[in-house]
């Protein structure tokens, strides 16, 4: 007797816990969607993944380095995009070699 009532405790208090992380792992968006490089996203959701600051990417619109879409008061960036514009620019490691022979002209 004792032992069941543990049990049915026990089952109430870890069930609800169980189907709130269900629900929320259910109601997420597939991960097929989370890698779509022609899926649009908020400068908020590119700040997430890609972990670049806001104002970088609005320097990099207004510098036309990345091209951005404004239905409304929001803007958005397309993930493929955002992607591109990080890798291009790429700081170029010191241990590369570089050519300087133009500074012995």
């Amino acid at each position: 007797m004792k032992e069941e009532k543990i049990l049915e405790a026990l089952e109430a208090f870890v069930k609800p816990i169980v189907e709130k992380c269900i629900n929320q792992a259910l109601s997420k968006e597939p991960a097929s969607a989370l890698k779509d490089p022609e899926q649009f996203i908020t400068l908020q959701t590119a700040e997430k993944e890609f972990g670049c600051k806001d104002y970088m990417l609005r320097k990099a619109i207004n510098n036309n380095e990345l091209s951005y879409y404004q239905p409304g008061r929001r803007l958005f960036v397309k993930r493929g995009e955002v992607a591109a514009w990080i890798q291009s620019i790429k700081v170029i490691a010191k241990d590369q070699p570089q050519d300087y022979s133009f500074l012995n002209k």
